[in-house]
């Protein structure tokens, strides 16, 4: 792959094939995430976002907002962000 990242991750129907289904949490906060795993099966919660116009834009002002340097944070939304592309 030339001038990109290299794709680590899986892709949905990779993921299934492999066993694990995904599942809504049961909030919208970006930190109610869980996996649970049943023998050979496993299940991704993630909380649901509204993907529109204005996502982008508030997804990239939060970033930055959590990049302020006397902002004390987990980055959150960073890592939201990293763990679903």
């Amino acid at each position: 792959m030339s001038g990109g990242h290299p794709h680590t991750g899986r892709n949905v129907k990779e993921l299934r094939e492999a066993g694990i289904w995904f599942a809504p949490s049961e909030t919208s906060y970006l930190k109610d995430i869980s996996f649970n795993r049943i023998c050979f099966v496993g299940k991704l919660h993630l909380p649901t976002i509204t993907v529109d116009d204005s996502t982008g834009p508030k997804f990239m002002n939060l970033i930055a907002y959590e990049m302020c340097p006397d902002f004390d944070n987990d980055f959150t939304v960073m890592s939201y962000i990293c763990l679903i592309l």
